[in-house]
C-alpha cells in the first residue's frame, strides 16, 4: 500500500508581515498560499491565542462575506485553528494593483487607469455597502488577473461594523488609507522621473 502524499509540499516563504507569514505551497497537489499567524512572544500565551483566533475567525468570516457579495477573493481551501493557518487559492498569475498602476502610469494609459479606478471604486462600494471595512485597503492588497478581474486579499484587519456612527468613521478611514497609498505611489513615481 502506498503512503498518502503529504498535505503540504514545496513550501516556499513569500513574505512576512507584522501579523503573519505567507508561503507558496502545494496543497494536495494544488498551488496554494499558506498564511500562518505566528505567536507573539511578548504577549501572555492565553491572550495571544485568544487574539489570534479571533482575528483568524474574523478574516475567514469576512473573506467569505466578501465572496457572497460578489467580490473576488481567494478561495479558502482549509483552516487549521490549532496551527493558526489558512490555506487559500494561489492567484500566481495576478499582479498587485500597485504594480499595474505603475505600468499604466509609465505607459501614460489614462483610459485603463480610469477603468481600473472605476473597478476599484465599485468593488469597495459593494464591500462598504455591506458595512464591511477592509482595514488595510492598499493597492498591494488588490490583485488584478490577466482577464482584468479585481481581487481583494488580506482581510486580516477587516471588520463588520453594525453601528452607523462607528461605521461611517471606519469606512472613511478605509478610504483614507487607500487615498494615502495611491498618493504616496504617485509621488514616489514622479520623484523618480
Amino acid at each position: 500500500m502506498e503512503a498518502a502524499p503529504p498535505v503540504y509540499s514545496n513550501i516556499e516563504l513569500i513574505c512576512q508581515g507584522a501579523e503573519a507569514r505567507l508561503f507558496r505551497c502545494l496543497y494536495f497537489g494544488r498551488r496554494a498560499i499558506l498564511k500562518e499567524r505566528f505567536v507573539k512572544t511578548y504577549r501572555h500565551p492565553d491572550l495571544d491565542n485568544a487574539i489570534t483566533l479571533q482575528r483568524l475567525k474574523g478574516e475567514v468570516r469576512l473573506l467569505t462575506r466578501a465572496k457572497q457579495l460578489g467580490i473576488h477573493t481567494p478561495a479558502i481551501y482549509h483552516i487549521d485553528w490549532a496551527r493558526r493557518t489558512i490555506v487559500m487559492e494561489d492567484l500566481h498569475e495576478a499582479r498587485t494593483v500597485k504594480s499595474v498602476i505603475d505600468t499604466l502610469i509609465q505607459e501614460q494609459n489614462t483610459v485603463k487607469l480610469e477603468q481600473l479606478a472605476q473597478q476599484i471604486g465599485t468593488t469597495i462600494g459593494r464591500l462598504h455597502q455591506a458595512q464591511v471595512v477592509h482595514g488595510d485597503l492598499t493597492t498591494s492588497n488588490m490583485l488584478l488577473t490577466e482577464n482584468d478581474q479585481l481581487y481583494l486579499i488580506d482581510f486580516g484587519l477587516s471588520a463588520y461594523i453594525p453601528n452607523k456612527t462607528q461605521m461611517l468613521e471606519a469606512l472613511a478611514v478605509d478610504l483614507y488609507v487607500l487615498e494615502r497609498a495611491i498618493i504616496f505611489q504617485l509621488v514616489m513615481k514622479n520623484s523618480v522621473h
